[in-house]
């Protein structure tokens, strides 16, 4: 009866392990960003963050990352 519950307990854990490794990948990405880009938030701060334009279907705006920033990310980490 209760056969279809067992996986949930190993299921749930290996969530919980990925999400650990993910977090601390993230918060490694995070703080070299901090670091490479400390001293451009003052200007960064004094952006219009409503600006919205249309460019091939998809919306860009001052939040949205680039590919190509995340790839430096991961080579700065390395």
């Amino acid at each position: 009866m209760y056969l279809h519950i067992i996986p949930v307990a190993s299921t749930l854990y290996a969530d919980l392990t990925c999400a650990k490794r993910l977090f601390s990948l993230k918060h490694k990405a995070f703080t070299a960003l901090c670091k490479i880009y400390a001293n451009k938030v003052r200007e960064w701060n004094t952006l219009d963050r409503s600006t919205r334009t249309l460019v091939r279907k998809e919306i860009e705006c001052v939040y949205r990352q680039r590919e190509r920033s995340s790839e430096c990310i991961l080579l700065y980490l390395e």
